[in-house]
């Protein structure tokens, strides 16, 4: 590796992690805020709520790796192009290209962390923040274990077994007492799906019935049961699409497909998920042109100045345009991928004009 790539990625390196250390504290920080009023509704405690902020920091940082991407290149290049160190390297031969193209193999690098994190890594520590914020804000007459879920429900205490897949349950159990609160019956499946929110359908029931004349057993290959859940412990339960993995979302994407269900919700966030690396890329490309150009006429204060303002603005963008998408039922594809390629075209025009 060329002495001058160790420099340019050392100098990207310092700022990108300079910035993507201040953007996690300030939207943690702004996290932390949203949270602190809920502090006293249950048994949310300012321990659940930083417990909650440092669970969600990896997802957060996956969010804003695009914006930091943006910045980090417009502040290590626009220092050195500040410091002449740019135009000195292009005196000794190198093109543009040239110069930023250890950038490029230091964001890919990121972008696969990035990928493997989403898929592996960030899903259950947002699910089990997910799971123990809601479980400690209301109270749900729930409790959760490693492996489980126990709710009373009435006279009847059920066991829900965590999800083996987004639709079925690991198993159940659902005990049922008498007002004395004796023992009535008990009912165990193996495998319950999740029909549509309240219906569920147990497969391969053993149902016993307690008498006094003895305990009688039954066996039932099927059985739809309205377990008559409230929103509080459905929402525990059932997860939001941006908690899953994209290997998660396509699978439940074609389940409720196959079922005639709405899915457009989980498309909009499987699209988001895969275009987070384009996005990414497309940053990095945005900003490379606007080094290598305006910087003799234009300071690098002014062109981070843009740099913060255009990453704020796709920030915001990337949360709000999924809304709007399915608002107005546009395609998801087209949704997602459209200000990509927006900004894709404008660093193209951009990169031609400087004559890259």
């Amino acid at each position: 590796m060329k002495i001058t790539d160790r420099y340019t990625i050392r100098n990207f390196l310092q700022a990108f992690l300079l910035v993507t250390a201040i953007l996690l504290f300030l939207f943690s920080f702004i996290e932390l805020m949203g949270q602190l009023k809920d502090i006293g509704t249950g048994h949310y405690q300012l321990g659940n709520a930083f417990s909650y902020v440092i669970m969600t920091l990896p997802q957060r940082w996956l969010d804003l790796l695009p914006v930091a991407t943006l910045l980090g290149s417009i502040i290590g290049l626009g220092l050195l192009a500040d410091h002449n160190e740019l135009l000195a390297m292009q005196a000794a031969g190198l093109r543009p290209w040239r110069i930023c193209l250890p950038i490029l193999v230091i964001v890919i690098l990121f972008i696969m962390i990035a990928a493997i994190s989403a898929e592996f890594i960030i899903p259950p520590l947002e699910q089990q923040a997910r799971t123990q914020r809601l479980l400690a804000l209301s109270d749900t007459g729930m409790i959760m274990t490693k492996d489980e879920f126990w709710i009373r429900q009435g006279n009847n205490i059920i066991r829900i077994g965590k999800p083996s897949t987004l639709d079925t349950m690991a198993g159940i159990d659902i005990y049922e007492c008498d007002q004395q609160g004796q023992l009535k019956s008990y009912l165990h499946s193996p495998k319950a799906d999740i029909i549509d929110k309240q219906i569920w359908r147990l497969q391969n029931v053993e149902k016993r019935e307690f008498t006094k004349e003895g305990i009688s057993r039954q066996t039932i290959a099927q059985l739809t049961l309205d377990l008559s859940l409230n929103a509080k412990q459905l929402g525990i339960l059932n997860l939001p699409p941006e908690s899953l993995s994209p290997t998660n979302l396509y699978h439940y994407i074609n389940i409720l497909q196959q079922r005639g269900q709405n899915a457009d919700h989980y498309i909009m966030a499987l699209w988001q998920k895969l275009s987070a690396p384009l996005t990414t890329g497309a940053m990095l490309l945005l900003s490379l042109p606007m080094i290598f150009g305006p910087i003799r006429d234009t300071s690098a204060g002014l062109l981070i100045t843009i740099a913060i303002l255009v990453g704020i603005f796709a920030y915001l963008m990337n949360n709000i345009i999924g809304d709007l998408g399915l608002l107005f039922n546009f395609p998801p594809s087209v949704t997602v991928l459209m200000p990509i390629a927006f900004i894709l075209v404008i660093s193209a025009w951009m990169a031609k004009k400087r004559s890259w």
